[in-house]
């Protein structure tokens, strides 16, 4: 929790006036300090602000929050907080706080549309040696299934990692690509439908992503456009050579689209200075910034002779473009499949990736710290983050790059 002046001290404090329609009065305590204050439940964070003491709690900090003893109850890294003395409105207070949660959290998950389904049940997952359970708000998104309970545990399920869906008479698993499984429950007579919206947010998505294989390379066939649409969903980058044994027309017409915008000159230099057929592509749309009907074009390259590896985003020439590089173990095709899934998961706003520790601690990043909480792909690619280097010139570029790479 962050305190937005000293405890027993009294100084002009400056209140957000975002999102303050819900308002409580009530005791507030925390760490010896204790008074009664006016409680906003606000965009980013909740309020409270008393005669003499002014207090704030942003979202991104907090790890779970229940009611106790007719009180909500706040949990932080820094201790317990205690809202009390509201009496008959306490749920609805919780309520309200969840809500306002929620929002934040979809934010940190790039979020921007209404739900395809939701409903309310128990969530349990195991992932990456991790495991959790509770209750949730469970949404259904064209892209993702997100689970949303009172918690720092939520968790966004990308639709294009899903291998398997398997339903029970009273639940239903859902199993990733790279191990990680989620299991949906007691959703009571919401099960049935949960399941056919599901089915029908990943049809609809292999159906997105042979449109977006085809506006590259129209002359693919049915079976081509199948088979690159489930290894290159949602923007999903796959070696060259794996790409190549499917269609190599595809290929040739994905290099030339390269060819037409900022990585030009780079792709060229990254064919001859990595294996070609180990260089990864992948068709990003809506990228931000970027007028890309058709899709934008992006490259995971590894190093021949180091464990490196250099990514570029074929963006257009009027875009600022940088080529961010990576250090990783000795498992390629591991890394090449966290950074798709990290990549993903931050619709490709690389910032979440090169931001430092402390920065990523400052409320203005707020967004991207909730994220990162949530998310073991970021955290690992984070990890891996080696530097940038800058497109002055391509001569520089590779000069520098060569650097890294040596």
């Amino acid at each position: 929790m962050q305190t937005l002046q000293e405890p027993n001290s009294v100084g002009n404090v400056a209140i957000s006036s975002k999102s303050m329609a819900n308002e409580y009065n009530g005791l507030y305590s925390s760490a010896g300090l204790s008074y009664d204050a006016r409680i906003i439940i606000g965009e980013d964070d909740v309020q409270m602000i008393g005669a003499l003491e002014q207090s704030v709690i942003p979202y991104s900090e907090i790890a779970s929050f229940d009611i106790q003893n007719h009180s909500i109850r706040i949990k932080t890294a820094y201790g317990f907080s205690m809202i009390s003395k509201i009496g008959l409105q306490c749920e609805a207070f919780r309520d309200d706080l969840h809500s306002a949660f929620n929002r934040k959290v979809l934010k940190a998950f790039f979020i921007d549309s209404a739900p395809l389904f939701e409903t309310r049940g128990e969530y349990e997952y195991a992932e990456n040696g991790f495991s959790s359970s509770g209750n949730a708000m469970i949404n259904l998104y064209g892209n993702c299934i997100c689970l949303l309970p009172p918690s720092d545990l939520g968790r966004r399920i990308p639709l294009c990692f899903i291998t398997d869906v398997k339903v029970g008479p009273i639940d239903v698993k859902v199993s990733m690509d790279n191990g990680d499984s989620y299991r949906l429950m007691r959703l009571g007579r919401e099960l049935d439908p949960f399941v056919k919206a599901l089915n029908a947010a990943l049809m609809a998505l292999r159906e997105r992503t042979q449109s977006m294989v085809l506006s590259v390379c129209d002359s693919l066939d049915p079976r081509e456009s199948i088979s690159l649409a489930k290894i290159m969903s949602e923007g999903i980058a796959a070696p060259v050579g794996t790409l190549m044994g499917i269609s190599l027309a595809f290929v040739k017409a994905a290099e030339g689209r390269i060819s037409e915008g900022h990585a030009s000159e780079s792709y060229k230099a990254l064919k001859g200075i990595c294996d070609p057929l180990r260089i990864c592509i992948g068709i990003k749309s809506k990228l931000a910034g970027e007028s890309d009907k058709e899709g934008i074009i992006w490259i995971i390259a590894p190093g021949n002779s180091k464990n490196v590896a250099i990514v570029e985003l074929a963006v257009s020439e009027d875009t600022a473009a940088a080529t961010f590089i990576y250090e990783f173990g000795n498992d390629w095709d591991s890394f090449r499949k966290e950074l798709n899934r990290a990549m993903e998961a931050i619709d490709f706003k690389r910032e979440a990736i090169r931001l430092t520790e402390d920065e990523l601690k400052m409320m203005r990043y707020s967004d991207y710290a909730m994220a990162v909480k949530r998310t073991h792909a970021l955290r690992f690619i984070r990890k891996c983050f080696a530097g940038r280097v800058i497109h002055h010139s391509p001569e520089s570029w590779e000069r520098d790059m060569l650097k890294h790479l040596n």
